[in-house]
């Protein structure tokens, strides 16, 4: 896979289903969204995490949805706002975004420490025990079911 590639599998995410799906890399959340530039950044994050890995990766995990207040946020899956934020996690941002600092792209009077599913979330899970098992955290790819 190159930089191509990476850019074509941005563009293959805009076709995502319309209706009752959002499209965090190319819609904006009204509610939560910080404004008309939350799905760029998304889109952003998303390129510097994939592009971080080409070729790096060793290992891929594999989900069936980008979760509502993880991955819609982050747009990374398996990530959180709260994780790429470094808040109250113990994992730091750069050890799983290189290249550019992360963003919030969610409203901070609607959850300050940014969006993250649960105190035991399945993102801090995938860093923090690769880490604990000596894989990196830029050693692991995070996928979902996205393209069907």
């Amino acid at each position: 896979m190159s930089g191509d590639s990476i850019e074509n599998f941005l563009g293959l995410l805009k076709k995502s289903p319309s209706g009752a799906v959002f499209n965090p890399w190319w819609q904006v959340d009204e509610e939560n969204d910080i404004g008309l530039k939350a799905p760029r950044i998304r889109r952003e994050q998303l390129r510097a995490y994939l592009c971080d890995r080409l070729g790096k990766a060793r290992l891929a995990i594999i989900g069936e949805a980008l979760g509502y207040r993880g991955g819609h946020f982050s747009g990374i899956p398996m990530t959180s706002e709260r994780l790429l934020l470094g808040r109250k996690t113990g994992i730091a941002p750069e050890r799983i975004l290189l290249g550019i600092t992360p963003q919030r792209t969610s409203k901070p009077e609607k959850c300050p420490d940014g969006f993250s599913e649960q105190e035991d979330d399945c993102d801090v899970h995938v860093y923090f025990d690769n880490d604990a098992e000596g894989a990196a955290p830029r050693n692991a790819l995070t996928l979902l079911e996205m393209l069907r």
